[in-house]
């Protein structure tokens, strides 16, 4: 949590990711947090403390930086791939060399 207000309570915090790498990134946690504040039937609208939830703000700016880290993510997903396929065919080449040379 990193501010509350008075009056009605406001609640500004900030969602961050596992250490360890696993789990949803930050901004799809939040995204899901909306969708259930805006869901009426969610159990976060029916519970005790969370029932008087009228809604979860996303700032936008931090839509495009997931936007921008999401296509981050799928290059180097890809150039690994491509490394891993290279490293592959590099030592089925070399197995295959070995099996000629005997």
């Amino acid at each position: 949590i990193k501010s509350l207000s008075p009056g009605s309570i406001v609640v500004n915090a900030e969602i961050v990711a596992n250490p360890a790498g696993t789990g949803p990134d930050p901004l799809t946690v939040a995204t899901m947090l909306a969708a259930q504040a805006d869901d009426p039937s969610s159990l976060l609208r029916k519970g005790k403390l969370t029932g008087a939830l009228q809604g979860v703000a996303v700032p936008l700016l931090q839509l495009d930086e997931h936007a921008e880290l999401k296509r981050l993510r799928t290059e180097q997903a890809a150039s690994s791939s491509k490394q891993d396929a290279v490293a592959q065919a590099h030592d089925l080449l070399s197995k295959m060399k070995l099996q000629l040379e005997d």
